[in-house]
């Protein structure tokens, strides 16, 4: 069986890999800088104080299932090693879901605040 998410087709079980991820509260805090603006991978772990060994694991699971890549250079269009992480347009439709769910549940809002204007950003 196929779900399509509005951005791309996949199978029930991409879909549960995505759900499964989308659970952890810290792919919620990566996605919420990355909505903004791709950020390299120390820079993730800077910013949400998170152990290295974590960080890789999330970023590693997110990657795998497509919520984030990483950007391509400009020179070679190739894939940049230690290149930026970006949102995916699946990461971002995933994300605007996730966010839409605790806003109408009154779920505890964790690291994200809605301001008035609509945006997200992340509590420090």
């Amino acid at each position: 069986m196929t779900i399509n998410v509005g951005v791309c087709a996949m199978t029930i079980d991409e879909f549960y890999g995505v759900m499964r991820i989308m659970g952890s509260s810290y792919a919620i805090d990566i996605l919420t800088l990355l909505i903004h603006q791709p950020y390299y991978r120390t820079e993730l772990v800077k910013l949400l104080g998170k152990s290295i060994p974590n960080s890789n694991y999330h970023i590693a699971k997110m990657k795998s299932v497509g919520l984030i890549e990483k950007e391509r250079s400009v020179h070679t269009d190739e894939v940049d090693v230690f290149g930026r992480y970006a949102i995916t347009p699946l990461g971002r439709k995933a994300f605007d879901l996730a966010v839409k769910i605790s806003v109408e549940l009154n779920l505890p809002k964790n690291k994200l605040l809605l301001t008035s204007a609509g945006k997200v950003r992340l509590l420090k």
